[in-house]
């Protein structure tokens, strides 16, 4: 029974503000590709009006050696609420430019999802798209009772 509590209460501390949910992707056999170019777009569809959330996104590229390591290039985190359909699009300004079959976007939508015990509760989804993708289509159904 402890043990449950301890569990509950670090499930339910998780945060939107702690960045560290915003984790890289392991990545291997890199091959240089001809350059593509893209900009960001990401639509989360809620079945909540207003629905609130956060989107953590991330681009990785391989460095330009032999050891197919990467650097973190973008990183950041957008919070928003779904119109009155329960739609929110996002579309980054940026152009991006990918050269390696393993350079990539990560996209996590985070949408509130009720409390415990006043503790603000969150969903989670995570996509990663490579190369020339960067499109994101997240779904996000409330669950109640919580």
């Amino acid at each position: 029974m402890v043990i449950g509590v301890f569990l509950l209460i670090a499930l339910a501390t998780d945060s939107l503000s702690d960045e560290s949910t915003n984790e890289t992707v392991a990545i291997t056999d890199c091959k240089e590709k001809p350059i593509a170019t893209g900009k960001v777009h990401v639509e989360v569809r809620s079945d909540l009006p207003g629905h609130y959330g956060m989107l953590l996104i991330t681009q990785q590229k391989v460095r330009h050696d032999t050891t197919c390591m990467f650097d973190v290039i973008t990183n950041k985190t957008v919070t928003f609420n779904c119109d009155d359909t329960g739609l929110y699009i996002y579309d980054d300004d940026d152009t991006w430019t990918h050269d390696n079959s393993e350079d990539l976007w990560r996209v996590e939508v985070a949408m509130r999802a009720g409390s415990l015990s006043g503790i603000d509760l969150f969903d989670r989804q995570v996509q990663v798209r490579k190369y020339y993708q960067s499109n994101f289509y997240f779904t996000v159904n409330h669950k109640s009772g919580l």
